[in-house]
């Protein structure tokens, strides 16, 4: 896909030949004072660079996916997180924010979303395979937390933002994001006044951060899905037979349920910081789904 920038030059390439392609008995029949007041004037180059930014936002995805002739099969490094998907449908995203722009504070570790993944293989109608990483985790939750390890700080002030969407591509929730004083793992807690979850559907999030105060430049973004269910009943009584937050913590882990797991397990940690059987607990958690290497990130906010 060609860049903002590529298309930047091209309209001011084609608004300059709009100017110069004078047939010859033209430019001979018109005066010389109606060619100069024919020229146009070029668009304002910042200007038209934030409309096609505006205009050409992160890719989303709709919620519809793709019909294949044979259903998904599972590649190794999967986690038992993500859960298996109807045939015919993926939750495509990215954990990894990439490299930052020039315009960005340089980092050691990217923008990161802690959330599990699954590459899976699907086949094509014309036969040939498809492979595609799936970023899904599950909630019980109407109101769930999102985590993501920010590398950026409020020294910039630059604009970061989180967005739920429908299956649909439509947006529910927006919000801007106040980054603290130093890196690390960022809580985004989906508010009681924001529209709940429905069981059984699935939902696209993404966490966006741009390297200015404004949406002029194309932001480092990550991005997945969460997927609602309710609980069951053999889950309630797992749940309230559990004494200790650690407990409950390791109910939804041996059952899978991602988001759960994780923001049980981290408010408890951050009750108790120094609790050595949380930590132990932590970085399990994290190593299943290869994010090791955030065990040990504090929490920024």
């Amino acid at each position: 896909m060609k860049s903002p920038i590529y298309f930047l030059h091209l309209t001011l390439a084609i608004s300059s030949l709009g100017y110069l392609l004078l047939t010859p008995s033209t430019a001979l029949a018109m005066p010389a004072t109606q060619i100069a007041i024919s020229k146009p004037a070029l668009p304002d180059p910042d200007r038209l660079l934030a409309q096609l930014y505006a205009a050409d936002p992160p890719p989303r995805s709709s919620g519809g996916g793709t019909t294949y002739e044979k259903p998904p099969s599972r590649l190794g490094g999967g986690s038992r997180f993500v859960p298996t998907l109807q045939q015919g449908t993926e939750a495509p995203g990215r954990i990894r924010g990439g490299a930052s722009r020039s315009t960005c504070p340089a980092v050691t570790t990217e923008l990161t979303a802690l959330v599990p993944t699954a590459e899976v293989v699907t086949q094509r109608p014309n036969g040939r395979p498809r492979k595609t990483t799936n970023v899904i985790g599950q909630t019980t939750l109407d109101h769930p937390t999102f985590w993501f390890y920010v590398p950026y700080t409020n020294q910039n002030e630059n604009l970061t933002e989180f967005v739920l969407q429908d299956a649909k591509g439509t947006e529910i929730y927006k919000t801007t994001i106040d980054l603290s004083a130093k890196p690390g793992i960022v809580a985004v807690r989906l508010p009681q006044s924001a529209p709940k979850l429905e069981s059984g559907k699935q939902y696209q999030w993404f966490f966006q951060y741009y390297c200015a105060r404004e949406k002029t430049t194309r932001p480092i973004f990550v991005n997945g899905w969460i997927q609602r269910l309710d609980r069951s009943p053999d889950l309630q009584k797992q749940i309230t037979a559990a004494t200790t937050p650690r407990d409950v913590a390791q109910v939804y882990n041996q059952n899978n349920i991602w988001f759960d797991a994780l923001t049980t397990l981290a408010e408890a940690r951050r009750a108790k910081p120094t609790d050595e059987a949380l930590l132990a607990d932590w970085k399990q958690l994290l190593e299943e789904v290869d994010l090791a290497n955030l065990a040990t990130e504090p929490f920024a906010n």
